[in-house]
């Protein structure tokens, strides 16, 4: 893969992290929870995620070991093919835990392109 491609793949990526995490920022779980709207957006930011470190996991997964490479594929899989199943407890979670610390991890792996 191109360092153009992998670029724009880490941009997107970044793009949906920063959508997801400025969308939750004030805003309970219980809040979340009974939006639908917000719910479903936060589901599709989250699988273009995950889509797109899969699409990067074969080349940068032995250097980039932190990265949550199979979390990402396995979650991308709940939320492409049972969309009923989803949890949206761990939906949740994952933008107020998970996001900002990828997001530091992409901008190095991006950096280390350089």
């Amino acid at each position: 893969m191109d360092k153009e491609l992998v670029s724009l793949r880490i941009d997107t990526i970044i793009k949906h992290i920063d959508s997801a995490t400025l969308d939750l920022k004030n805003v309970n779980y219980e809040d979340f929870e009974g939006t639908s709207l917000l719910a479903k957006a936060t589901a599709f930011s989250i699988e273009q995620i995950c889509e797109h470190l899969t699409k990067l996991r074969k080349q940068f997964e032995k250097d980039h070991p932190n990265i949550p490479w199979e979390k990402a594929y396995n979650m991308r899989i709940i939320i492409a093919h049972m969309y009923l199943e989803i949890d949206t407890r761990i939906v949740y979670d994952t933008v107020k835990n998970d996001l900002l610390p990828l997001k530091e991890q992409l901008l190095k792996l991006k950096e280390d392109l350089k």
